[in-house]
């Protein structure tokens, strides 16, 4: 698993993934399609046509870009921490579990949340408004490495990217990722 990040205004996304899929593929030895095609969901998922050997997903704020790559579905999300309106938003999309952990933890323990809880929403493939209340991330306070929807385990791991930037990411299998700036 492959974490890519790019600073700075990220141009055209679609060419940027293409980049990190070649660097994908030599650094994990897959032969991919000499011309990769990008689609999306009807919910807005992207995916390559010509190689599902292949997940990935990306998320940009402010002026950073990561694209997450691996053998198996994954989900991630990047987030500047800003003034925004962190409890209005809690109140609405967050469980009481999750409102506590604000409660504790401030405007910085809500965007520890929101990443988590996008980063889900991307793994399973489902839009903001389907997904960011059904998933619960936070309990008695704490952020668990590991979450249970329905009948499938799936790993949350946050990656430090710096003080006003949080980042996280969903997956299933227990590995480490590569940091791989591009």
């Amino acid at each position: 698993m492959i974490l890519f990040i790019h600073e700075g205004r990220p141009g055209q996304t679609d060419a940027q993934v293409k980049l990190a899929a070649a660097v994908y593929a030599e650094k994990t030895g897959i032969a991919l399609s000499d011309e990769l095609i990008i689609e999306r969901t009807e919910k807005g998922k992207p995916f390559f046509v010509n190689d599902q050997n292949v997940y990935f997903s990306v998320s940009h704020s402010g002026d950073m870009w990561v694209c997450l790559m691996a053998d198996s579905p994954v989900g991630v999300d990047i987030q500047e921490v800003r003034t925004a309106r962190t409890e209005e938003i809690a109140q609405r999309y967050f469980t009481e579990q999750e409102k506590h952990y604000v409660d504790l933890w401030g405007e910085e323990g809500f965007y520890d949340l929101w990443v988590r809880k996008e980063a889900l929403v991307k793994y399973f493939g489902l839009t903001m408004a389907q997904g960011i209340s059904g998933f619960e991330v936070a309990k008695n306070g704490d952020l668990p490495g590991e979450v249970c929807i329905g009948d499938e385990p799936v790993k949350l791991t946050a990656i430090e990217m710096g003080p006003y930037v949080k980042c996280a990411y969903a997956h299933s299998k227990d590995e480490e990722v590569e940091i791989e700036w591009i």
